[in-house]
C-alpha cells in the first residue's frame, strides 16, 4: 500500500485563527504529529508536509508525489463560535464523500465533540478549498472544533490527542485496516525473576537495609 500523506492547516508566516491563548497552527501541528506516530505504529507508512510552507507549496509539494500517496488530509481547526466537528470533501466524489465519512465520524467517537457532519467543498463560500481540490491524491480537509467555541477543550493537551486519534482511526478503518488501540497505550510487562535472580535482589535488599541501620547507629552513636 502507498503512504498516507498529513498535513497540518497554516503555516509559519500564517497562523490562522487565534483565541486567547491558542494559536491555530501550533494546534494543527500537534494534532498531525501525533496522528502521524499512531498511523505509523499500525504499519502503514506517512509523509508529512513540512510545516513551513504555505497552501500553494503544499498542494505542490503532495502532487509530486502524487504516486507514493494513497490519500491525503489536512488538519485545520474551525473559528465563528461554532462548536464540533466537520469535514470537507472534493466536490460530488462518493469515494472523498467515505474518507471524510470516516474521519468525521471517528473523531466524534473518539471526542464527544459535537457531528457537524462532512460537507461538499462547492458548498465553501469560495465555492472550493485548495487542498482538496487541486490535490492530485485522493483529498479530504477536516476542522477538528472550533478555537473559540470549543476553547475550553481545545486547551487540553490530552484532547489535541483525542483528536489525532479520531483522525487515524478513520483513515485506518477507511483503509479497511484493523484499529488497535493497545498498540497506543502498551501494557507494561511485569518482569519475571527465576530463583536464583529472587535470590539475589532479596540479599541485596537486606545488605542496603543492614547499611541503612548502621548508618542510624553510627548517627545515634
Amino acid at each position: 500500500m502507498k503512504a498516507i500523506c498529513l498535513s497540518a492547516g497554516h503555516y509559519t508566516n500564517d497562523p490562522g485563527a487565534i483565541s486567547g491563548s491558542l494559536i491555530e497552527r501550533d494546534l494543527t501541528i500537534k494534532i498531525t504529529n501525533r496522528c502521524a506516530d499512531i498511523i505509523r505504529k499500525h504499519s502503514i507508512d506517512v509523509l508529512q508536509v513540512p510545516d513551513d510552507i504555505d497552501l500553494v507549496p503544499t498542494i505542490n509539494w503532495i502532487n509530486s508525489r502524487a504516486t507514493q500517496i494513497e490519500l491525503c488530509v489536512e488538519i485545520h481547526i474551525n473559528a465563528g463560535g461554532g462548536h464540533g466537528m466537520e469535514t470537507w470533501y472534493y466536490k460530488n466524489s462518493s469515494e472523498s464523500k467515505k474518507l471524510a465519512t470516516f474521519i468525521n465520524d471517528a473523531c466524534v467517537a473518539e471526542t464527544g465533540l459535537a457531528n457537524r457532519g462532512v460537507k461538499d467543498e462547492s458548498t465553501n463560500q469560495w465555492g472550493k478549498l485548495g487542498f482538496v481540490h487541486d490535490t492530485l491524491p485522493l483529498a479530504c480537509l477536516t476542522e477538528c472544533g472550533f478555537i473559540d467555541g470549543d476553547y475550553d477543550y481545545l486547551s487540553v493537551d490530552e484532547n489535541l490527542t483525542r483528536l489525532a486519534k479520531g483522525v487515524a482511526r478513520g483513515i485506518i478503518s477507511y483503509l479497511g485496516k484493523k484499529w488497535t488501540p493497545e498498540l497506543l497505550n502498551p501494557v507494561a510487562e511485569t518482569p519475571v525473576l527465576n530463583n536464583k535472580e529472587l535470590e539475589k535482589a532479596l540479599s541485596d535488599l537486606q545488605n542496603l537495609k543492614d547499611k541503612v541501620k548502621k548508618a542510624v547507629e553510627i548517627l545515634n552513636s
